[in-house]
């Protein structure tokens, strides 16, 4: 029985020496937050997972400087830093694994700091805490001047085809983005013309798209050019200034063309179907495209066509202008309301023979047979004739009830008949801003006005 007792008083001796749990009672109360069996919380069981208080950037820097990409973080963590789409490893935790010296990480805070930037960095780049798979990404641009990547046409001088087609474009890089633009400088326009696009096109070539094409990339201000020569060829361009010329015996007559070729060999008048050949009769001169044959003291004999001919390896071309003696086709000088409110017609009349007389025809829309007037003539002024008739009929009827046209007569005969030109021409031509009609009405309704407040 003293044996027994020993033997629990060295049990309760050791139990209090260890400490150990299996020599007491289970203790409800007792909470282990390390079971994974008790009811209590046990969000105290692991550290909080680390994650990046840092966001994404971009960042815009200038060659040569230094920058600094954030990635703090918050908790314990292994992080990597890598570069590019491909995620091409830079930093993995305390390890380096680029062999650019100019990538440095504090590990402190993590940032990844780039010195001496130069273009190659102009990347995206990635911190990224490994196990919690959380990653924040920084774009990095490296400004850079701008340069022309790509031109169509390709090369700087180029031969096309009369009536082909063809496309210019202009691509070009830089951070920022340059703004491209072209200045054309060819025979479309007077000067040159500067084109809001980067490309554009023309459907038919003439020999008027012959010139230069200049690409502009602009980049704050910074810009670089490059010109693209362009050469239109084909059969020779040939334009007439005027396709009807007057002229009367004994003055002298001046016919002109234009004539744009390349390469052209043979530039010659004929008349009749006959080369003319000059003389002291006619000359032939050429000022730059203009190419102008001048007939001395005209004979009647002289009047008829003539042809201005060019011809090339790739073909002929012509123009046909009329030598006259008949006046020039009368032309609208004005029309307004006269006096009395009726209407007037001022013709203009070209003619270097004196005008004989004029045969003016007019008409209501509606009405099949046209009147006939003949003015008196009165005199010109080196060889321009102005005609103003005052027609007996009243304004103030509907606009463009009638229409009248005219031609005039010189010792060589009748001119073409002008254009028709409708009339009365309605109150935006009148100046008055209302018809006459209207104003009548307006006048009386003010005099009532008047009359009956007299009365009261």
């Amino acid at each position: 029985m003293k044996s027994s007792s020993n033997l629990l008083l060295l049990l309760l001796g050791i139990c209090s020496v260890t400490n150990q749990v299996w020599c007491w009672p289970a203790d409800k109360s007792y909470n282990d937050d390390y079971n994974a069996d008790d009811a209590d919380n046990d969000q105290d069981d692991y550290p909080d997972p680390a994650k990046i208080l840092s966001t994404g950037e971009d960042f815009i820097v200038n060659i040569g400087s230094t920058v600094k990409l954030p990635c703090k973080v918050e908790g314990d963590a292994v992080i990597q830093w890598s570069k590019g789409p491909k995620e091409t490893p830079l930093f993995l935790g305390n390890s380096k694994q680029t062999d650019n010296l100019r990538y440095t990480m504090d590990q402190r805070d993590y940032t990844l700091t780039i010195v001496a930037v130069n273009i190659s960095d102009s990347d995206v780049f990635h911190c990224k805490v490994l196990d919690e798979q959380t990653s924040i990404t920084h774009t990095l641009k490296v400004k850079s001047g701008p340069v022309i990547t790509k031109t169509v046409p390709e090369k700087d001088r180029n031969e096309e085809k009369k009536g082909t087609p063809i496309t210019f474009m202009c691509e070009a890089a830089g951070i920022p983005k340059p703004k491209v633009y072209w200045i054309t400088n060819n025979h479309l326009h007077k000067g040159p013309q500067r084109l809001e696009s980067d490309h554009f096109s023309y459907d038919k070539l003439t020999w008027k798209h012959s010139g230069n094409y200049t690409c502009v990339a602009e980049q704050d201000k910074e810009t670089t050019r490059k010109v693209i020569h362009l050469n239109v060829h084909g059969s020779p361009d040939v334009e007439v200034a005027a396709k009807h010329i007057n002229s009367a015996e004994h003055y002298e007559s001046e016919l002109i063309c234009s004539i744009h070729c390349t390469g052209c060999h043979d530039v010659h008048w004929e008349k009749d179907g006959h080369e003319i050949k000059p003389d002291r009769h006619f000359t032939v001169l050429q000022e730059g495209h203009r190419h102008i044959l001048r007939i001395s003291a005209t004979k009647k004999s002289d009047f008829g066509e003539y042809i201005c001919v060019a011809t090339n390896k790739f073909g002929s071309s012509n123009g046909t202008i009329h030598l006259k003696g008949q006046p020039m086709k009368p032309t609208l000088e004005k029309l307004s309301a006269g006096e009395n409110g009726k209407s007037s017609i001022t013709w203009k009349i070209v003619s270097r023979g004196e005008i004989k007389g004029y045969e003016i025809n007019y008409k209501k829309q509606t009405d099949d047979e046209w009147q006939t007037l003949s003015p008196e003539v009165q005199p010109g002024n080196n060889g321009i004739f102005l005609l103003t008739h005052e027609f007996d009929i009243p304004s103030d009827i509907p606009k463009d009830t009638y229409k009248a046209r005219i031609r005039a007569q010189n010792e060589y005969g009748f001119s073409e008949l002008s254009d028709e030109v409708p009339f009365p021409a309605g109150e935006e031509s009148n100046g008055s801003g209302a018809s006459h009609q209207e104003l009548r009405l307006s006048i009386m309704f003010i005099v009532a006005l008047l009359t009956a407040r007299f009365l009261q």
